[in-house]
């Protein structure tokens, strides 16, 4: 009887590896959904389903006070940040030169230059899909959480309201984000595209 029991244990053992090494697997070859579901259970973001919601096209809602996720879009932030802000090179937020720019001026252009359109509403700098563009969006959405309208609490940025954010500072998430557009940025810039408009990714997109 007691030998039946070890069996038991050891094939329920077997079975709690299997089920997280797909899951690793499964987070691996996502892009923003991989981004969303990364975040631990014990984030505002887990709240009401929100994970699962968002990652298999859910709306967002029932986060924080049942607000639903709003972020703002690139040309709100090329008007609203502060000057110094929009001096800040890319590479001093990602640690990397902007993508798809001149070897030259990829490791000085900066914030403003990149969310700025030229005369026929092109970001000059925007990269592959625009992905610098967004890159920086989300990351400014994240820093500004609960002004602006945004509502995107991934960062602890202080006070109890977001203290169970995932990322402990905006560096940490400016790192996820730079490392999750390494070898996919057309694909990640759709999907924070989309995030941007609807508050959601699609399970398509993934």
């Amino acid at each position: 009887m007691e030998q039946d029991n070890s069996k038991d244990q050891i094939n329920a053992k077997a079975t709690i590896a299997e089920s997280k090494n797909g899951r690793r697997k499964f987070l691996r070859s996502a892009t923003a959904g991989a981004l969303i579901a990364s975040i631990p259970a014990k984030s505002v973001w887990a709240t009401g389903g929100l994970t699962n919601s968002i990652v298999a096209s859910g709306h967002g809602s029932d986060m924080a006070g049942n607000q639903s996720l709003h972020l703002q879009g690139p040309d709100y932030w090329a008007h609203a940040l502060e000057r110094h802000e929009k001096l800040m090179r890319f590479k001093d937020i990602f640690g990397r030169g902007a993508y798809n720019v001149s070897r030259e001026k990829r490791n000085k252009v900066t914030v403003g230059e990149i969310l700025t359109r030229n005369e026929d509403g092109i970001y000059e700098f925007g990269g592959e899909n625009e992905i610098n563009v967004y890159l920086l969006s989300t990351y400014f959405n994240a820093l500004h959480h609960g002004r602006s309208g945004v509502v995107f609490p991934v960062v602890y940025t202080g006070g109890i309201a977001n203290a169970r954010a995932s990322f402990s500072n905006p560096a940490e998430f400016a790192t996820r984000l730079r490392d999750l557009s390494r070898n996919r940025r057309g694909q990640l810039a759709r999907e924070l595209k989309e995030l941007h408009n609807t508050g959601q990714v699609s399970r398509l997109m993934m």
